[in-house]
């Protein structure tokens, strides 16, 4: 539980006593959320749950007050920050925002809620809870526990959750200095180096296994050699070192650094001990990220979300998700509606679907890594009728990785 302080704000409100008009001296409660997402995702927020828990006559009528006014008729919102003007929407990698919120006190003066949902992480829901400190002057906001991330500390200063991949932190200074922070957890950001690992070298005169990283669900990956799927491995984001030990996995133990060669191709090297009942072996083992012949396998390095699109027949162009889905399987989705009986070429890098089955649209994707390492896409995209009709180009960039 983190514990905040209550910030006031002395302001004058136009009022009518039914005769004519004067100025009224009152007293606002002020919340300023900072919201600072690290993480290689995009993050949805909003903070309307939270807000909403006030009664409308708590609200101060918005004068000229705050940075963020609410009329009669409902919400509209300004805020200081042109780039999230709105009290929910999407944050960028390395993005912020900020909003602030006036409330008149002497009434319910703290936000109150049990439940309010502030943020989705990897297509997952962050609740936050909200109550008044036992002094009636201070604002006690916690996350609260989830089977999607582990509360790992708690106490009156701060609130952090570990998740797979991400990380959130929970704390600040004063009501008007709420911080949310979510940063990327090293010890699961393996996203760049999801593949088959087909065409290997082994040392110890055995013949080389094969090394698959694969998208398996939302922030989640699997690490497979060979056929044997290896527990409680461990990656180091800084070295790009993925490891794991024998004693979690009585066949093998592996030490492995990640890079790209000189033709921007996925590689590793380290050491690799394999254990059989009769007896041990170790050596180097390399490898370099081949076409996968596992189905299961094809699409995980293109998971992700494409927003920065650009479409030749709309001024607005679509987007386009990618995202992993029960039994190693994968969905894709056109501006949120799904798309089906899509097929995948793995020889080209193709994603490809048709009118049939309920689509309104049909789409023929190749995908590739710029210099830069992004992940992108270029084809061509036909929407079909009753829904639309028009053809163009249709090319995007991946802004959302799988590990937030």
């Amino acid at each position: 539980m983190a514990t905040f302080d209550a910030a006031y704000e002395n302001v004058s409100t136009l009022c009518n006593d039914g005769h004519k008009d004067f100025e009224k001296e009152i007293k606002n409660i002020i919340f300023r959320f900072n919201l600072v997402n690290n993480s290689n995702q995009v993050i949805g927020y909003s903070f309307g749950p939270a807000i909403v828990a006030i009664p409308y006559s708590n609200m101060s009528d918005g004068y000229g007050i705050g940075d963020i006014y609410i009329d009669d008729n409902g919400y509209t919102f300004t805020c200081d920050n042109p780039n999230a003007s709105y009290l929910s929407g999407m944050l960028g990698q390395g993005s912020r925002y900020y909003g602030k919120f006036e409330f008149e006190s002497g009434k319910n003066q703290m936000l109150q809620a049990g439940s309010a949902t502030l943020l989705t992480v990897g297509g997952q829901p962050v609740n936050f809870w909200f109550w008044t400190h036992s002094s009636n002057t201070k604002q006690n906001i916690d996350i609260c526990p989830s089977d999607y991330y582990e509360i790992t500390e708690c106490t009156s200063s701060h609130s952090i959750a570990e998740g797979k991949g991400f990380s959130i932190t929970l704390n600040g200074s004063g009501t008007d200095n709420i911080c949310i922070t979510i940063d990327s957890n090293n010890a699961y950001d393996i996203t760049e180096w999801v593949g088959y690992y087909g065409q290997n070298t082994y040392s110890s005169g055995e013949e080389p296994p094969a090394l698959s990283i694969q998208v398996v669900n939302i922030n989640e990956y699997q690490v497979k050699l060979n056929e044997t799927v290896i527990q409680n491995w461990t990656y180091d984001a800084t070295n790009s070192n993925l490891s794991w030990g024998s004693a979690d996995n009585s066949g093998s133990a592996a030490n492995l650094s990640f890079s790209l060669n000189s033709e921007a191709q996925q590689t590793f090297t380290g050491t690799l001990q394999t254990i059989t009942s009769s007896s041990s072996s170790s050596g180097t083992f390399a490898g370099i990220a081949t076409l996968c012949t596992d189905p299961a396998l094809d699409l995980g390095q293109w998971v992700g979300t494409y927003s920065q699109c650009q479409y030749s027949a709309w001024k607005e162009p679509p987007n386009l998700t990618i995202q992993a889905a029960a039994n190693n399987s994968y969905q894709v989705l056109l501006s949120g509606s799904t798309i089906k009986d899509w097929t995948y070429d793995p020889s080209s890098y193709q994603l490809s679907w048709t009118s049939t089955g309920g689509n309104w649209s049909e789409a023929m994707l190749l995908f590739s890594q710029d210099v830069s390492r992004q992940a992108t896409f270029q084809g061509t995209l036909d929407m079909v009728p009753p829904k639309y009709t028009c053809t163009g180009t249709f090319s995007g960039t991946r802004v959302e990785s799988p590990n937030p």
